[in-house]
């Protein structure tokens, strides 16, 4: 479900995306300004959790590969509560980019509460956005992307030719599965 807030309402923040899945709801909130050049940029981009309607995280959203700060990944919905791998509870995948020409599409994933409290990980997977997809083991969604490593391999990247590569996190570890998933 995706919610969108007219500006001058209540809150300052014009976007709120909310996912849920069980007993887990997450909540990400942006919000539209205008830069020094006349373009839209967003700014205050924060993430909520809730497991059984306690707060378990809220945070600013940050990234080690967003150089000032990350976008939203521009198609909604951001937010997702997704198993990920078999027999392991569902978690929270945010999908964020750099904000960038021809870059980067990131996928963050948040499990627990554990012993240490929430655990972030993080997957970037270039140029090719990583979709989520339920065609893992047991039920389990897997990230289908592209392999941006063939992006100007050959030649320029409007004619660069991206194989398909299927990511999935195994032992909390994003891998690489493409030869080992098949329908």
């Amino acid at each position: 479900m995706v919610l969108a807030l007219p500006p001058g309402q209540a809150s300052a923040l014009e976007h709120v995306e909310v996912a849920e899945g069980g007993d887990l709801v997450a909540t990400f909130e942006y919000e539209d300004t205008t830069n020094e050049y006349g373009g839209e940029t967003e700014s205050a981009l924060t993430l909520a959790i809730s497991r059984a309607g306690s707060i378990v995280y809220s945070a600013p959203v940050t990234s080690e590969h967003c150089v000032e700060s990350c976008a939203s990944a521009y198609e909604a919905p951001d937010v997702h509560v997704a198993t990920l791998e078999p027999g392991h509870p569902p978690v929270v995948v945010l999908e964020v980019t750099t904000d960038g020409a021809h870059c980067c599409y990131i996928s963050q994933v948040f499990s627990g509460p554990g012993t240490s409290g929430i655990t972030m990980l993080e997957h970037e997977f270039g140029d090719p956005r990583g979709r989520l997809d339920p065609i893992g083991q047991e039920g389990s969604d897997v990230f289908v992307s592209a392999d941006d490593r063939f992006a100007y391999a050959f030649t320029d990247y409007a004619d660069s030719g991206l194989p398909l590569q299927i990511w999935a996190l195994q032992d909390g570890v994003f891998s690489a599965v493409t030869a080992a998933t098949r329908r």
